[in-house]
């Protein structure tokens, strides 16, 4: 590995150099990238965001290079959660998407489009009857995607309603309609809550 390490670590300090100040980062993006030793590249990514706290492109590398090609989906969903907590940065490979072809230039902007991913896999989730996993990934669609908040915290309200948990159920419809002002998620969240509500005898 000796040469060829040294070689490529050179190549990827020289092209990063906007986007990582540490080395532990420069050598997570190595050992993803060039080594594919993602045990190693974990090690140094998670140095690395100790390192660099403002740094957001850190934590949507780990998430997207490193965690969901091993399919760790809420490791993967907590890393874009912790980056759309930093402040944004640009990402190193712009891309566009849509017919009209809009770039996608910030890690922000690309977050947010995982949030319909992680939707799915709360439902799938369901199928497979992991509620606990569904809630998991419900919560962080919400958060990759605020358009989301409406239908994940619905579908989180009828999981703990299905655990006869009414309470956490209703705190959850209330938060989503504070969240969300979609007409139609309004009237789908009113509807759902109205047999929480009888339940508890509260109407």
């Amino acid at each position: 590995m000796g040469k060829r390490y040294f070689f490529a670590l050179l190549l990827s300090l020289s092209i990063s150099t906007l986007f990582s100040r540490s080395m532990e980062f420069t050598s997570c993006k190595t050992y993803a990238k060039v080594e594919k030793n993602l045990v190693k590249a974990e090690e140094f990514g998670l140095l690395a965001l100790d390192i660099e706290p403002e740094n957001s492109y850190i934590p949507y590398f780990i998430g997207k290079f490193i965690y969901r090609p091993q399919k760790k989906r809420i490791k993967a969903g907590k890393m874009f959660v912790e980056a759309l907590n930093r402040p944004n940065t640009r990402i190193e490979s712009p891309f566009r998407i849509g017919k009209e072809k809009q770039w996608v230039e910030t890690v922000h902007d690309a977050i947010s489009l995982f949030g319909g991913d992680w939707y799915n896999y709360g439902v799938e989730s369901i199928q497979n009857k992991d509620y606990d996993g569904a809630i998991e990934n419900f919560n962080i669609a919400s958060k990759l995607d605020k358009s989301l908040i409406g239908k994940c915290y619905r579908n989180i309200a009828e999981i703990y309603y299905s655990k006869q948990e009414t309470d956490k159920a209703i705190e959850f419809i209330d938060i989503a309609l504070k969240e969300t002002d979609q007409e139609q998620i309004i009237l789908d969240l009113n509807i759902t809550k109205a047999p929480y509500l009888r339940k508890m005898k509260r109407v």
